[in-house]
């Protein structure tokens, strides 16, 4: 294990060469290099998939900006050119809003049916008038008294502080 070598008598002892396995060093340098191919490689790729629509029919380069409507819907027409500048509150394409027009209508007909059972209800007149207008009566216990035993209260304590 040890090299022992003597010179004029005098026996030295020498530590074992330590030898690297080649193995190790191969190993290694191979793991770093696809780890750096790794990374050359997909920084690129999040960069363009961050920056750009992709999908299995089309890719879409160059800034894109994402626009929303309040409503979920159908396109009905695209009302700008591909490629056109456009500004704020132009509008870029109009939705199928039959759905929408059904609603309304539906709308105003129980609007109208339930403005005609008020006129049958109140015999004809629009708003059916019971006399003098009386004041509500007071309850116990209303928001009224607590404000007043509120503000009592806090005249009190700042009055006649007790310490």
């Amino acid at each position: 294990m040890n090299n022992q070598s003597t010179e004029g008598g005098t026996t030295i002892l020498q530590a074992p060469k330590a030898k690297v396995p080649v193995v190790r060093v191969v190993v290694v340098c191979l793991v770093i290099l696809i780890t750096l191919a790794a990374v050359a490689i997909g920084i690129p790729w999040v960069r363009y998939r961050y920056n750009n629509i992709v999908l299995r029919e089309a890719a879409v380069r160059g800034a894109v900006t994402k626009i929303g409507s309040r409503i979920d819907g159908r396109i009905k027409s695209v009302e700008v050119q591909p490629g056109q500048r456009v500004s704020k509150g132009e509008v870029l394409l109009r939705m199928e809003d039959s759905h929408l027009q059904a609603a309304l209508k539906r709308a105003r007909g129980d609007l109208q049916s339930a403005s005609s059972a008020l006129l049958k209800r109140n015999g004809g007149s629009r708003l059916k008038s019971s006399g003098p207008r009386r004041e509500p009566k007071k309850r116990p216990g209303s928001w009224e008294d607590k404000r007043a035993i509120s503000q009592n209260w806090k005249s009190n304590m700042t009055a006649s502080p007790r310490w």
